[in-house]
């Protein structure tokens, strides 16, 4: 008979909202064939975080040799289902899996709480120095459309476009932060 992921998770860590960690529970003996793997398990392990960061910046759990990511596991622990959509880092910390900072969210919604791209050399984003026009562009793209909100000689009133832009567009408040 299969055990439900949810059970399983259950069975093998202890999920800390208030931390967003995942923690190994001690194993049975009874689930490893050699007692000295059951040993080197419980003495390497148990009591310890759980998962790894994977290449895009989010932590990861192995549950029977499947990789899940641990915010949408955290979301199966306290909701008791996998979400269908989504789930946005409210901070934009991928590695933050408090239940606190877990969200419900359409691609479109995770995409307007974006951190400002390490790529940015402004400070801001959405807003560029225009080389030909000697001024800065500040533009938004919402709904999969690139819309330019005009050219400033002062950089100061292109993020303010930009940051007017973006609450009419509902963009979450740390966009870009």
């Amino acid at each position: 008979m299969r055990i439900a992921l949810r059970d399983r998770v259950i069975q093998l860590f202890d999920y800390i909202p208030e931390t967003g960690d995942f923690i190994h529970k001690p194993r049975e003996q009874s689930a490893f064939k050699l007692k000295c793997l059951w040993v080197k398990f419980n003495k390497t392990f148990a009591g310890k975080i759980a998962g790894k960061t994977n290449s895009e910046g989010y932590r990861s759990l192995s549950i029977d040799n499947t990789d899940y990511l641990a915010h949408r596991v955290a979301w199966l622990v306290m909701h008791g289902a996998l979400p269908e959509s989504s789930i946005d880092h409210i901070n934009g910390v991928r590695t933050d899996n408090r239940i606190e900072n877990l969200r419900l969210a359409t691609t479109a919604e995770n995409g307007r709480n974006q951190r400002r791209p390490v790529t940015n050399t402004s400070g801001r984003i959405g807003v560029s120095w225009h080389k030909q026009k000697q001024k800065w562009h500040s533009q938004i793209v919402f709904n999969g459309k690139k819309r330019t909100l005009g050219y400033f000689a002062d950089f100061d009133m292109a993020a303010e476009a930009r940051h007017k832009a973006e609450r009419l567009y509902g963009f979450h408040e740390n966009h870009g932060s």
